[in-house]
Formats: structure tokens, C-alpha cells, sequence
């Protein structure tokens, strides 16, 4: 039987001898050489293998027996490009379906750090390895580059296209927006996030205090109070995923997050590639709490300007960030101040947010960013569809994946003629917003109506 891990730190020795046997086997199929790679210390190799945020190494076995690896590492300069590397299969494992197993596993980690794109590189000595990444969905790219300095062999890249992550709305709230007090009872709220994941939902943002401009202001202990059941009755459902969360950053044995510990316990080799949980939340209280429950992101509209403990908080507690723009210290600040704000000011704050409290250091492989459609610019209809139609270029101005929220919003509302617009109109208004942000480049689509937004990908997809 084929199953696929993750590998840990301690697996080094593993990793050595599987790419030594690699590099033996298919001379002609990698960059580096066995020469080379027989010539490193054993500190090298433990450094190979020693946690970083933006690698994802993965190990094949057959019937407990390693049989092959895989590599998938982010980009650190295009952050919607992630790369796989180092991919090899036993002789007598191939045709397994081992080699299938790693790349969708890579895949879905990948995705799962917001990649839209992967790419690789594969020799021309190895149709078979063509033949795989070509059944897996890789496409040529047209690209071909010498193997490595002075080889004779060349390599041409292959790619493939991945759907931006469906980040389903939780609101545990009386008086949100769009569905106030729909589900304010815990019980309803956990039912809902199921059925959202049941729809398609990679990441379900549970919030416990509306941010429309008159909603009233909770305090941490209130706004815990409702979240907490439902993120803790998310987990328990088995929909946090563990390998998500980079709790290498301590040892495996001595891991201080709960969930995370009954997770590995529960599911073992559990991959990247399952439902994410979110916290929507300005206070560094609230996203603690909420970490250590299940949630493994933390979604602050503030960007750390409404609570300064936020952003060491998030750090701290190895989650995905997401810096949301606007302007001012509080809601009532940021609502006061309505008008248009071009996306280059917005990419120049939030990289003004970056240098200031040096997030891309803290957070490297962990921070996204939201334009903060609404915030600040509810009266600018035009205004925010200029942000969404260059939600692109702004990843590629602050260099983050972007998360596009537009569902629902009050500028759709004036776009279709006012507050009186019926539901199922603006929820279609929503997804033409959200397929507007992906066909711009944006990574994560942040929605209300998860079944109709994934039914157009899917469509969209298939194109």
C-alpha cells in the first residue's frame, strides 16, 4: 500500500539516503550530482532538512518502506509561484501510483500557502517523468535550460494553473452585515462551517465582531465567548489541518498546541491540502486563544493598527497573517474618512506596514494582504473595482498572495441600485467580483455563497 508523509526535521537521514539513491539511479535527471551530494557533512543534511515555512518535503512509502521524496518550495521573490524539486521513485515502486500520491500532495500543500502557479523542470532523459507530471495536469511551458553547468542534457519547464483558495464566511455575530444573528448560536454556527466546507471551502474565517459602520464594539472577552465553541467544534470535526501550521517551529515532541497533538494522533500522516481555519480579529487575545484552538490564520482587518501586540502575537504563534488596509485606529475612524483610495496608496501602506514592524522578516512564507475593500472606501464604488482589477499588481508591489473580500459589500449595493437589492442578486453580483479578483491575479477569495462562487471556478476550470 502507498501512503505519503510529511517529513520532519529528524527524518535527515532519511532524506540523505533517498536522495543519494536518487542521484544514483537517474545521474541524468537532477541538478546536482551524486559526486556532489556524497561530499556533504551530516550538518548539511540536517540543514536540508530543518524547518523552514516555505519548503514541504514529503516522503513515499510502500507498506512502511520509503520509496520515494518530493520537494515543493515557495518562491521567495514571485509569491504565487511555488517549485517542486527533487522528485524520484523507487524502480520497483514505479507505476505504483507513488509518483501520483507526492504530486498531488505537493500540490495541495502548495496551494494551501496560496500558489497559483507550480513549476518544475524535467530532463529529456526521462520521458516517464513527463509522462507523469503530464498526467498529474503539467503542461510544457516552451522554456528549456541546460540541466546543470557543463551538462549535456537539457531540461524544459513544466507548469500547472491552481484555483485561488474559497475562504467561506463564519459570522458569529448579532449584527453583521449580511447575515447577522443567522448564526449567533454556536451549534448553528459549527453546522454552517461544515456545510461551507462541504461546498468547497479551502479556509472557513470565523468572526466574532461585525466590522460594518453600526455594528457595536465587543470586548476580547465577548468576542471570545462566540468564537471559541465554534473554532473548537470546527477542530474536533476534524477540519484543522495540522500540517498547515508550521509547528516545527518547536519539536514535534514537545509541541504546545492541543488540537495540534490530538490531530497527529488521530490522522499520523496527515498532508497539507485539507480545510483551514481562520480567525477573523483585530485583538492579539482573540487570535491567541484562537490559534491554540484550531485556527491556523489569523485575519486582522486592521493590520496590527487596532491592537500593537497583534503582529508579535501572530509571529509568535507560526500562523498565516493577513495585513488589511485601511486608515485609522478604529472603525469609527476608518468609516469616518470614506472616499477613494488608488491601489498604488494602498500597495505603499501596506508596504509602509511591512518595514514598520518588519513583518516579511517575522512572517517569511506567512503573510497575505487584503486591499480592504469597503474599509475606508464604502463610498466609492469605482473605487473598489479598481482594487479588484489590479489585485495582481498589488501582490506583486507588496509581494504577498492577496485575499480579496468584495462579498457582499455595501459598493455592490450601489452598484445594483441600493440596500434594497434582493439576496440572490447580490450574492451573483459577489462572485462576478470574485472571478473578476482571480482573473487579476488574486489568491484567496473571500465569500458568503461558497456553492455558487466554487460552481463558476469549476466551470472556470474547465475552460
Amino acid at each position: 500500500m502507498i501512503s505519503v508523509r510529511p517529513a520532519r526535521a529528524s527524518d535527515w537521514r532519511l532524506l540523505r539516503d533517498l536522495r543519494l539513491r536518487a542521484l544514483a539511479d537517474a545521474p541524468d535527471a537532477f541538478g546536482e550530482t551524486f559526486a556532489h551530494a556524497r561530499t556533504l557533512e551530516e550538518n548539511d543534511w540536517i540543514a536540508r532538512a530543518t524547518f523552514d515555512p516555505t519548503v514541504y518535503r514529503l516522503i513515499a512509502e510502500r507498506d512502511g518502506v520509503p520509496v520515494g521524496m518530493t520537494v515543493v518550495v515557495l518562491d521567495r521573490v514571485d509569491h504565487g509561484l511555488a517549485h517542486l524539486y527533487a522528485m524520484w521513485v523507487a524502480p520497483d515502486a514505479r507505476r505504483t501510483g507513488a509518483g501520483r500520491a507526492l504530486v498531488r500532495a505537493a500540490l495541495a500543500w502548495a496551494r494551501q500557502r496560496a500558489a497559483l502557479t507550480v513549476e518544475l523542470r524535467v530532463s529529456d532523459t526521462r520521458p516517464d517523468a513527463r509522462a507523469l507530471y503530464t498526467a498529474c495536469g503539467f503542461r510544457l511551458a516552451g522554456q528549456r535550460s541546460p540541466l546543470r553547468d557543463g551538462a549535456a542534457t537539457d531540461c524544459e519547464s513544466m507548469t500547472i494553473r491552481l484555483l485561488p483558495l474559497v475562504m467561506g464566511v463564519v459570522n458569529v455575530t448579532p449584527d453583521s452585515f449580511s447575515d447577522g444573528g443567522t448564526f449567533f448560536d454556536p451549534g448553528r454556527a459549527i453546522a454552517h462551517g461544515l456545510e461551507l466546507r462541504a461546498q468547497g471551502a479551502d479556509i472557513l474565517d470565523v468572526g466574532g465582531e461585525a466590522t460594518n459602520p453600526r455594528a457595536k464594539a465587543v470586548d476580547a472577552h465577548e468576542e471570545l465567548r462566540r468564537v471559541m465553541p465554534v473554532i473548537e467544534g470546527l477542530a474536533a470535526a476534524g477540519l484543522a489541518t495540522p500540517d498547515i501550521l508550521p509547528v516545527e517551529r518547536v519539536d514535534d515532541e514537545t509541541d504546545e498546541l492541543p488540537w495540534v497533538r490530538r490531530a497527529r494522533a488521530a490522522h499520523p500522516t496527515a498532508l497539507a491540502g485539507g480545510c483551514r481555519i481562520s480567525i477573523d480579529t483585530t485583538k492579539a487575545e482573540v487570535a491567541r486563544a484562537a490559534v491554540r484552538a484550531g485556527a491556523s490564520i489569523i485575519n486582522d482587518v486592521s493590520g496590527g493598527l487596532f491592537d500593537e501586540a497583534m503582529v508579535p502575537a501572530a509571529a509568535e504563534l507560526g500562523a498565516t497573517y493577513i495585513v488589511g488596509h485601511l486608515r485609522g485606529r478604529t472603525l469609527a475612524e476608518v468609516f469616518a474618512a470614506e472616499g477613494t483610495v488608488p491601489w498604488t496608496d494602498v500597495a505603499r501602506e501596506l508596504n509602509d506596514r511591512k518595514a514598520a514592524d518588519r513583518l516579511a522578516a517575522a512572517l517569511v512564507g506567512r503573510l497575505w494582504v487584503d486591499p480592504g475593500i469597503g474599509f475606508g472606501k464604502g463610498a466609492d464604488p469605482d473605487g473598489n473595482v479598481q482594487l479588484i482589477r489590479h489585485a495582481g499588481e498589488l501582490g506583486r508591489a507588496v509581494g504577498c498572495p492577496v485575499v480579496i473580500g468584495a462579498s457582499r459589500k455595501r459598493f455592490l449595493r450601489r452598484l445594483l441600485g441600493g440596500d434594497q437589492v434582493d439576496a440572490g442578486s447580490l450574492d451573483a453580483a459577489s462572485v462576478l467580483a470574485s472571478l473578476a479578483a482571480m482573473r487579476a491575479g488574486a489568491h484567496v477569495l473571500r465569500v458568503h455563497n461558497v456553492t455558487l462562487l466554487h460552481t463558476h471556478l469549476t466551470a472556470y476550470n474547465k475552460k
